[in-house]
């Protein structure tokens, strides 16, 4: 059999994509690295049986030879990425999903369109079964996640009956495992990442809000046994098992032997009080639940965060609209932020550029030393030394790396189209 993956370098869909492959299947990954990650991608493309494709399936593409069966999980997905994507995130949902659907009609393969528990959003109905339609502020901030996913839930629907495409549609409550972002927004990863360097562990209200974590292993299982079965209707993939926010920050405390403290902040607007799937179908129809209970994901998912921490591997922070004076749409900066600057990076690590439209032109100001290469492709890069205080333009069209050769400071970074975003990330680690 022959996927795509959708959004295959993201946290889920490399995953799924690793399982895809070790059946013995060919995965052919699609991803515009938007929040996806070079180095999941890397690690699908050792493993054999791997293409990747770099795009945005909000745009239109065609995916040459035999497809079987396409797996749409492209979309940011964690409150960070989509509060601060919006656009882009109601793109994949809608422009997106329309799209993969067309391909599937094309090749005559069966979609999975990977939806979410937001769908119900504060629910008032608890634990969530698949036949509550949900309670959803349709213009809140979350909104713009949780419409685009009812929203591709209701398409992808309209194709299966109008044209016959063959479709399942999985409701994914909360999941963790190793290969999520550092920083990312999402309590687990915030937990492990902050106790582990000793840092205060940050709850949003009084922590007594409730959550089900499913580990990523299981959460795949359930996927997979999806696809392969003959259910149409949306079915709940998620771990039933209810804790609290407090009770999982007790557990991460316990699990690191960190000493941190706790910091509360206040709730965001939206956010939901409780979460926990009724997972009555996916037991009756496809024979799954969740083996890994808490505690032991936690151990599992802790290795990989520590080895992130004890290399000084670069924390991504969320991107971030950055107030500058020039006129000009601004930079996203996925790194931290100090006062007065766009971006700090370390001597020795790599940056990359990814661009929203081709179009884009970027202008920066540093201060420093930093080796930039272009060229037209990965292996015709040429190699310019830019001096402290060096204005320089980055066009699209060409490859682009950037390597601290000293400490360096973005000042200041603009687009010359007040409509197309630039995100700049230290994605790569030490070069």
């Amino acid at each position: 059999m022959r996927v795509l993956i959708t959004g295959a370098a993201g946290f889920l869909g490399s995953h799924l994509a690793e399982r895809f492959i070790t059946e013995g299947h060919d995965v052919v990954g699609l991803d515009n690295f938007i929040t996806g990650s070079r180095e999941n991608a890397d690690l699908l493309l050792k493993l054999g049986n791997f293409e990747l494709i770099e795009h945005d399936i909000s745009k239109p593409i065609e995916i040459p030879g035999r497809l079987d069966g396409i797996l749409h999980f492209a979309s940011p997905a964690s409150p960070v990425d989509y509060l601060e994507l919006p656009i882009q995130t109601l793109k994949v949902g809608s422009l997106g999903t329309h799209n993969a659907l067309g391909i599937a009609l094309l090749h005559g393969a069966r979609l999975l369109m990977a939806s979410t528990s937001e769908v119900y959003g504060d629910p008032a109905v608890h634990p969530q079964t698949e036949d509550y339609w949900g309670n959803v502020n349709p213009v809140g901030f979350r909104g713009v996640y949780d419409e685009a996913k009812r929203f591709a839930e209701a398409i992808t629907m309209a194709y299966h009956r109008y044209h016959g495409v063959d479709t399942r549609i999985v409701r994914i409550f909360n999941t963790y495992g190793p290969r999520m972002r550092p920083g990312d927004g999402r309590v687990v990863s915030n937990f492990i990442v902050q106790a582990l360097r000793g840092e205060p562990l940050t709850i949003y209200g009084d922590g007594s809000q409730t959550r089900s974590f499913c580990y990523a292993d299981d959460e795949v299982d359930g996927i997979w046994r999806l696809f392969n079965s003959d259910r149409v209707d949306p079915t709940n993939i998620g771990n039933p098992n209810e804790f609290t926010i407090r009770e999982l920050a007790d557990v991460v405390l316990e699990e690191t032997s960190s000493t941190s403290v706790l910091e509360r902040l206040p709730l965001p607007e939206d956010d939901p009080k409780v979460r926990q799937p009724d997972i009555t179908v996916a037991r009756e129809v496809l024979g799954w639940e969740p083996k890994v209970q808490l505690r032991e994901g936690i151990q599992r998912t802790i290795p990989y965060f520590r080895e992130l921490v004890e290399r000084d591997e670069p924390v991504l922070e969320s991107p971030r609209r950055v107030e500058k004076p020039w006129g000009h749409e601004l930079i996203w900066a996925e790194t931290d932020l100090y006062v007065g600057k766009i971006l700090h990076v370390k001597a020795g690590h790599a940056l990359s550029l990814q661009y929203h439209e081709q179009k884009d032109e970027v202008i920066f100001l540093m201060r420093g030393k930093m080796l930039f290469q272009a060229g037209p492709s990965a292996d015709e890069l040429v190699d310019y030394h830019m001096e402290e205080g060096q204005r320089f333009h980055v066009r699209t069209g060409t490859v682009h790396r950037m390597v601290a050769e000293t400490d360096v400071d973005i000042l200041e970074a603009s687009t010359n189209h007040l409509d197309d975003v630039v995100r700049l990330e230290d994605r790569y680690g030490r070069a």
